[in-house]
């Protein structure tokens, strides 16, 4: 569950301001954590040749990466127009020329059927072209977007104007000479560690509770963002990523692959328009 008011009595209760909370929670968007490990209902499996709907076929040459039930997802970690029911069935392929991707979502009760019923030859390939299956179950949290230093509680600050911040800065923060941290117009900043381990502590970051895979929230992105990245900006949010380096994918190119979607295509269910991104290092 993402409880937000939890979350700022948390940050209260560390004798940090309502300034601090505000600024803290607006870097977060809730999501929702996928992985072998995680504490949470089954939600899902990696890899694996899964049973698809009669007439579709199975993505060349694309690597099947997984299958979520959108039904068993907890709601208040996904994004409004996010399918209530259903599997989404999510495709890639990844290389240093460039990148592909389909999504398919299947509608509960759509006739489905394993490939090697239609097509020995093709199911063969598309064994060869799956990650290992594992079952992924699920939790709702607070996604953090990363920072350059790999975690949250150092946040690249150097340019940062707006009023919240710098707010938050003048109470967390203190000027050092020995670490460069922070630099907001004047001295270098430095964040106690007990307090960059406490904020930590309230955000989902990739390999907690063994996540590999996020649907909704924040995308994990320590060199750009790839939501601003596409224009208009703010039309696009994050359907779901893969942290590559947590699972067994030699055959896909990159450290964190995302699916986008454009929120009004979210809303009217069209996954054909989704496109991907991937990154070296986020």
């Amino acid at each position: 569950m993402v409880d937000i008011d939890g979350y700022r009595s948390a940050i209260r209760g560390m004798g940090l301001s309502d300034a601090v909370a505000d600024w803290w929670l607006g870097l977060n968007r809730p999501g929702v954590i996928l992985g072998p490990d995680v504490d949470g209902p089954a939600a899902g499996h990696l890899g694996g040749v899964h049973l698809l709907p009669s007439g579709v076929a199975w993505p060349e040459p694309l690597t099947f990466i997984a299958s979520v039930d959108c039904a068993a997802l907890p709601r208040d970690g996904l994004d409004s127009g996010f399918p209530t029911a259903g599997n989404l069935l999510f495709f890639a392929g990844l290389d240093i020329d460039g990148s592909a991707c389909q999504v398919i979502h299947v509608p509960p009760g759509t006739p489905v059927a394993p490939v090697a019923d239609r097509d020995p030859q093709a199911s063969a390939g598309a064994a060869q072209r799956s990650l290992k299956r594992q079952e992924l179950r699920a939790r709702a949290g607070l996604t953090f977007q990363g920072t350059e230093h790999g975690y949250p509680g150092q946040i690249e600050v150097e340019h940062a104007t707006d009023e919240r911040t710098l707010t938050a800065l003048a109470e967390l923060a203190t000027p050092c000479t020995e670490h460069f941290i922070y630099e907001v117009d004047g001295p270098p900043y430095f964040i106690t560690e007990e307090t960059v381990e406490f904020l930590a502590e309230l955000t989902a970051i990739p390999g907690d509770d063994g996540a590999v895979f996020q649907v909704c929230g924040r995308p994990y992105a320590i060199q750009f963002d790839p939501e601003a990245a596409r224009k208009p900006e703010g039309s696009w949010i994050l359907l779901a990523q893969l942290f590559l380096w947590l699972v067994d994918a030699p055959d896909l190119f990159g450290d964190i692959a995302w699916w986008l979607i454009r929120r009004e295509d979210l809303a009217a269910g069209r996954f054909d328009r989704v496109e991907i991104e991937t990154s070296l290092g986020g």
